[in-house]
């Protein structure tokens, strides 16, 4: 009596079926942020739809062919991660510069944001308020406050008015 064999399943069809989820997700995250700043759709979006699917379709099919059993969500994830890194790159790339300052102590903070970077008298804008916190001084820096375990994103810019968009 001859024992039966269980080969099991490629789940390339998986994978392909995950890849188009993470596409979807990248060019809807990307549509959401275009929608946003500049209230129309731009013909960026099938760029942002064509080139991880061609990318990620190339990849699937190399895949299939040399490592047909390989972990079907390693080629989805990497497409969803690098998507929505660049559309994150995408919504902060607007001329302005962004700093970010964390307190991680259980007392409060003071600290100085210094870079030659930033140009002399530009805003210093809180862009969830919209509130101007600052002005970059002379020596391109500013002083930041903060409480026990608080962060602050903060966004530099030229005009006093803060975000436009």
């Amino acid at each position: 009596m001859t024992t039966p064999v269980v080969v099991p399943g490629t789940r390339r069809n998986t994978e392909l079926l995950l890849l188009g989820f993470a596409v979807f997700v990248v060019v809807g995250a990307e549509a959401a942020v275009e929608g946003t700043w500049y209230g129309h759709f731009s013909t960026h979006l099938l760029t942002y739809a064509a080139v991880p699917l061609a990318a990620g379709l190339v990849t699937h099919l190399v895949i299939r062919r040399v490592a047909p059993y390989a972990d079907p969500l390693l080629l989805p994830v990497v497409v969803l991660l690098n998507g929505l890194g660049l559309v994150m790159i995408h919504r902060l790339d607007d001329g302005r510069t962004q700093a970010t300052a964390l307190n991680f102590a259980d007392r409060d903070a003071i600290g100085r944001v210094t870079s030659e970077h930033l140009p002399a008298a530009a805003a210093v804008v809180d862009p969830i308020t919209g509130e101007v916190v600052a002005e970059v001084d002379e020596e391109h820096g500013w002083l930041v406050a903060l409480r026990p375990y608080e962060g602050r994103s903060l966004l530099v810019t030229d005009d006093a008015c803060g975000p436009t968009r």
